[in-house]
């Protein structure tokens, strides 16, 4: 383990191989993930509202928990929304496959430099595009929604569409999130629920907690699908 792990090192220092990884890597996860998409069924709900919404082609905030990213595959028109990814070497790998999947990226973070992430996603509400935002994230407290989706759809005055998803035989990886990965030729289901939006006036704690309360319903109601109850 430690030769192969020297040799990956030194393997890094080559410029030929330095610059080739990030492609590479990009290629294998863009094809990764279209290859385990395209194995899936992917069961969607969409309410009433959110499916006029969406249909509206109005800018739309999609909220997501950030354990369960797999979903974000089953969100309509990806050529009009937008996806925050980090400004890291791994970020880099993951927003070219993105790119490639057919989403709009911007790179940035809520975690670092909030303030130029809040204005990049500002400016694309409205220029009409929708965005995703991972409501619990970069880093926690897992399923608890933070003030930030709150704030930006308050400002941009643009609803909120919680969305959230699970699977019939799925692995939990050992993070902070429980991050889910559905296994290949699985059933999966997304849930798209009423569209909320923020009055100028309102309490962002008090909007924070009442959209955490509507995705805890309806991640309850996909893990009631998912265990084979309903």
């Amino acid at each position: 383990m430690g030769l192969y792990r020297n040799i990956k090192l030194q393997a890094a220092k080559i410029p030929i191989v330095h610059h080739a990884r990030i492609p590479v890597l990009a290629f294998c996860c863009r094809n990764g993930i279209a290859a385990l998409q395209a194995s899936w069924k992917m069961n969607k709900v969409f309410s009433p509202a959110a499916q006029a919404l969406i249909d509206s082609g109005k800018p739309i905030i999609y909220a997501v928990f950030h354990g369960r990213m797999f979903g974000m595959l089953s969100i309509p028109n990806r050529e009009r929304t937008l996806i925050l990814i980090s400004e890291s070497r791994d970020g880099e790998m993951i927003a070219r496959a993105m790119t490639s999947l057919g989403f709009c990226v911007a790179r940035g973070s809520i975690a670092h430099g909030a303030f130029r992430a809040a204005k990049t996603m500002l400016a694309n509400l409205r220029a009409g595009k929708n965005v995703v935002i991972t409501v619990d994230g970069p880093r926690g407290p897992a399923l608890e929604v933070k003030p930030a989706v709150i704030r930006l759809a308050q400002t941009s005055q643009v609803p909120i569409i919680p969305m959230v998803s699970d699977a019939r035989r799925k692995k939990h990886y050992k993070s902070w999130d429980s991050f889910m990965f559905p296994h290949f030729f699985n059933q999966t289901l997304c849930i798209y629920g009423e569209p909320i939006h923020v009055p100028p006036e309102a309490s962002i704690e008090d909007q924070a907690a009442a959209l955490g309360t509507v995705m805890e319903k309806l991640r309850s109601d996909a893990k009631m699908w998912a265990d084979g109850v309903r």
